[in-house]
């Protein structure tokens, strides 16, 4: 029992690692999302400032200095393993020039499983431009950026139950490559007659033998008890002969 949980934490662990590690690999090497002249294609969806997922990206992630700001509007893009969400909003202090938004990044296979968020705040005509990174991580260590294109951000946010999904996926994909295989290869032998243990051919064996003569599996212990009950009188007897006292010898007389 002990050794079957230690065997399902083991994949189960081995899966969450597998998980984070193809997120991580989708942000750093998957090709970039096409980029169209059309508002709506099969990469790209524009998202109303007024709808629930505007309202709900932005209740979750925007702090509290910017609940206050209204209308705008947003997209969204699809890609191979990763969405991006990204809704843009007017100040509430009045200034039209000046857009604050929201970006979230999800990514995974085969379900989205991690994600992260960056706050933008621009102005439109492209003088300035800032980026803070929360829930992510920038592979040159910073986490406010003064650019318009973050670079690479890692993902450190778990989405539920799509991390769950994917450590189960890749866990069990972990267990039909590795324990799997020694499965399969039992299976093998038994149908070849072969012992499934090393693999010593048994379609030789004597009627009634069981077991394999080379490495002892599939013999039964009480079958081995009964044959080393029948073979104890035999031992004691050539323990009696070895330890009984030897016979003197006669000693010679010498003729006078």
């Amino acid at each position: 029992m002990k050794r079957w949980t230690f065997t399902i934490l083991l994949f189960l662990v081995l899966g969450a690692i597998v998980n984070i590690a193809v997120a991580w690999s989708i942000v750093r090497w998957a090709p970039p999302i096409p980029v169209t002249q059309s508002s709506e294609d099969s990469h790209h969806r524009l998202i109303h400032g007024d709808s629930a997922l505007a309202a709900d990206l932005w209740e979750h992630h925007a702090p509290d200095d910017w609940r206050s700001a209204t209308g705008g509007g947003g997209y969204e893009e699809f890609g191979a393993g990763r969405l991006i969400r990204v809704v843009f909003r007017v100040p509430a202090d009045g200034s039209e020039d000046v857009r604050i938004g929201v970006r979230e990044d999800r990514y995974g296979w085969p379900v989205k499983s991690l994600f992260n968020v960056q706050l933008h705040s621009y102005e439109t005509h492209g003088a300035w431009q800032n980026i803070r990174i929360r829930t992510g991580w920038h592979l040159d260590g910073e986490n406010e950026l003064a650019s318009q294109a973050p670079g690479c951000v890692l993902p450190l946010g778990a989405l539920w139950p799509g991390f769950v999904i994917n450590t189960l996926f890749y866990a069990a994909v972990l267990w039909l490559l590795i324990p799997g295989s020694f499965v399969l290869r039992r299976r093998i032998r038994i149908k070849r007659g072969r012992c499934p243990k090393c693999g010593y051919d048994l379609r030789g064996q004597l009627p009634g033998a069981a077991g394999c003569p080379e490495c002892g599996w599939g013999r039964e212990p009480a079958a081995h008890a009964q044959t080393q009950a029948d073979e104890e009188p035999q031992r004691m007897a050539s323990r009696r002969c070895n330890t009984s006292e030897p016979a003197r010898p006669r000693a010679r007389v010498r003729p006078i």
